[in-house]
């Protein structure tokens, strides 16, 4: 599996529904551990190792996420 779907995965998935249908205009089916958006993770959920993390590769922190014994 690729890095950015498993990232995809254990954030947000936005499915659009069909407008006639009596369905909210998108149902978000991910796991929401992260918002990559907002830059905010569920704290005993998933946390950021920066200790690996050089300081030129910043902009991309989820690239260094471990997820607990609880999330999996």
């Amino acid at each position: 599996m690729k890095y950015d779907h498993m990232l995809t995965i254990l954030g947000n998935i936005n499915i659009i529904t069909p407008k006639d249908s009596k369905l909210p205009p998108s149902i978000d089916i991910g796991l929401n551990l992260f918002s990559r958006r907002e830059y905010k993770i569920v704290p005993n959920l998933v946390r950021i190792n920066f200790e690996y993390q050089v300081e030129e590769k910043k902009s991309n922190p989820f690239k260094y996420i471990e997820l607990s014994v609880r999330a999996l």
